[in-house]
């Protein structure tokens, strides 16, 4: 945004000219269901953001990993329906490398 700064000191005042200040922010969408029925709605886990996805992993509720990724590719949900696990490993606008973890829940 565009922001003025102003300096108050006993009887004097100042304001800066109009500075902007740019933020870069990481945005991830992770959906938290799919329903993989075909029907080309929600049929697919992928992660959709501005930073670069490096790996997804998910798992099932025994801690079994069911799929893994380096690619981003999407996931097809061809398991059992329920609940499952998933990390995402990704750089952020600053280069740092980070996770992300959450759940996802499957409808058949």
């Amino acid at each position: 945004g565009t922001y003025r700064l102003k300096i108050d000191k006993l009887l004097c005042s100042a304001t800066s000219d109009p500075i902007t200040i740019g933020l870069k922010v990481d945005s991830l969408f992770v959906p938290n269901v799919i329903t993989p029925n075909s029907d080309y709605m929600n049929d697919e886990f992928m992660v959709i953001g501005n930073t670069e996805i490096l790996s997804t992993e998910i798992f099932n509720r025994y801690g079994d990993k069911i799929y893994e990724s380096s690619t981003n590719q999407p996931w097809r949900g061809n398991v059992s329906g329920g609940v499952y696990f998933w990390i995402i490993h990704y750089t952020d606008c600053g280069g740092k490398i980070r996770n992300a973890k959450g759940n996802v829940h499957v409808v058949k």
